[in-house]
């Protein structure tokens, strides 16, 4: 699996968590009767609160809902910002391709544009 693969395979969690997000935010919007219910929130105090996860204590929903909004800024930010790696190598010293071509060897010697585009493609072939 290729770099291209798993970044797609992140984005699109992160854009399923993010509409998961606004049709609970949108629900909980219209059961409060208030668009603005996110601003009563205890966001001073909601890392603290969160503390009692890890006896299984009971938390604020509050806490949840900051904690959704945070992780889910943080990996977006962390997905949508990350340099894919470098899969643009050459390929004229690729063996692998080198070995395909050397049945056409002097049609490609005389025209390096082509010889580059087989064996990009070669190179693409290998990848899926």
């Amino acid at each position: 699996m290729n770099s291209y693969q798993v970044s797609r395979k992140a984005k699109l969690l992160i854009s399923i968590n993010w509409i998961s997000f606004a049709i609970c935010f949108a629900w909980t919007s219209r059961l409060k009767g208030n668009l603005l219910w996110w601003r009563d929130l205890n966001w001073s105090a909601w890392f603290a609160d969160l503390a009692g996860i890890i006896e299984l204590n009971a938390m604020p929903a509050g806490a949840v809902w900051i904690l959704w909004i945070v992780a889910g800024c943080f990996f977006s930010v962390v997905c949508w910002t990350r340099k894919p790696e470098n899969t643009e190598t050459s390929t004229l010293n690729d063996p692998v391709a080198k070995r395909e071509l050397i049945g056409n060897a002097e049609m490609m010697e005389t025209h390096p544009e082509l010889k580059e585009k087989i064996l990009r493609l070669h190179q693409s072939l290998d990848n899926i």
